[in-house]
């Protein structure tokens, strides 16, 4: 093995070492967040069927709370929204849910060749707060997935949306 291979090699593996780092201080930084309010998690989280594929989810604030849905962006995970936003939003009286698209985070993968749209991502967020009961929410998306919440108030179910904010990246 050539010196250039396993410098190579170890630059890899350090930079697959800080982004498991990272991914593990986000969250602990969640579950701090979680031993630091009794309001906060609430019901089930975790995954739940939607359109035949397990969505993982999490959902923060009282259940009679006005809802907010927090559309991740492009291969963001539900653990990438910064504990400190869902504090202050349950602190000021919502209810928070976020969660991973399909084929991210701990949401099922689809089969291998298979396509999808927003459209579907669409229908995603629309299943999950079906499960959840809510029939009406405030959605904000990051990123590409201000799209989402987008098709979500024009096409896929206009009576399913309170406000609506894209923010159009972090």
């Amino acid at each position: 093995m050539t010196q250039a291979v396993r410098a190579t090699r170890r630059w890899e593996y350090r930079r697959t070492s800080v982004h498991r780092l990272e991914v593990c201080a986000r969250a602990e930084r969640i579950t701090q967040l979680f031993r630091r309010s009794s309001q906060l998690l609430i019901g089930q989280g975790g995954p739940v069927e939607v359109n035949g594929i397990p969505i993982a989810y999490k959902s923060f604030g009282a259940a009679n709370h006005e809802p907010i849905l927090l559309i991740a962006g492009t291969n963001m995970q539900l653990t990438d929204w910064p504990p400190e936003l869902i504090d202050a939003l349950v602190r000021k009286g919502y209810r928070v849910v976020v969660y991973d698209h399909r084929d991210v985070g701990l949401s099922g993968r689809v089969p291998a060749g298979s396509q999808y749209t927003v459209h579907e991502l669409a229908k995603d967020a629309i299943g999950l707060l079906d499960h959840l009961q809510i029939r009406k929410a405030n959605i904000a998306g990051a990123s590409m997935d201000g799209i989402v919440g987008q098709i979500i108030a024009t096409d896929t179910r206009t009576d399913a949306v309170a406000d609506l904010s894209d923010g159009g990246g972090r």
